[in-house]
C-alpha cells in the first residue's frame, strides 16, 4: 500500500503486509502497489484517532484511493481507532473536570 500525505506535515510511505505482518517503509519497497491512498494530514489524523469516520475523508474529498474496491472498503478496517478515540476522552474528562468555573467567558 502506497500513502502520500498531503498539507501541513506531507509524507509519503509504503505499507508492506504480509502473512499479517506489516512493515512501514519511507522508500519504495519495490513491490506492486496494490492500493494507493492520497489523504490530508491533518484529516487522516482525524480519523486515527477516531474523530470522524473515514467514509468522511472520501466523501468530503479529504481522502482518494485507487485499487481494487474490496481493498479500499476494507482499508477503514485495518487500524483501531478506538485506542486513541479512548484516550481523547479520557483526556476531555479530565480537562472538564479541572476547568475553573466561569474561565474563558467573556462580558
Amino acid at each position: 500500500m502506497h500513502l502520500t500525505l498531503t498539507g501541513a506535515g506531507a509524507a509519503e510511505g509504503w505499507l508492506d503486509i504480509q502473512r499479517g505482518a506489516v512493515t512501514v517503509c519511507t522508500d519504495d519497497p519495490g513491490h506492486d502497489v496494490d492500493l494507493a491512498i492520497m489523504s490530508d494530514t491533518g484529516q487522516m489524523q482525524r480519523w486515527l484517532v477516531g474523530l470522524v469516520p473515514f467514509r468522511n475523508l472520501i466523501a468530503n474529498g479529504h481522502a482518494r484511493m485507487l485499487g481494487p474496491s474490496r481493498l479500499a472498503r476494507a482499508f477503514p478496517t485495518w487500524f483501531d481507532t478506538t485506542y486513541f478515540a479512548e484516550g481523547l476522552h479520557r483526556a476531555e474528562q479530565r480537562r472538564s473536570r479541572q476547568a475553573i468555573p466561569g474561565q474563558g467567558l467573556t462580558a
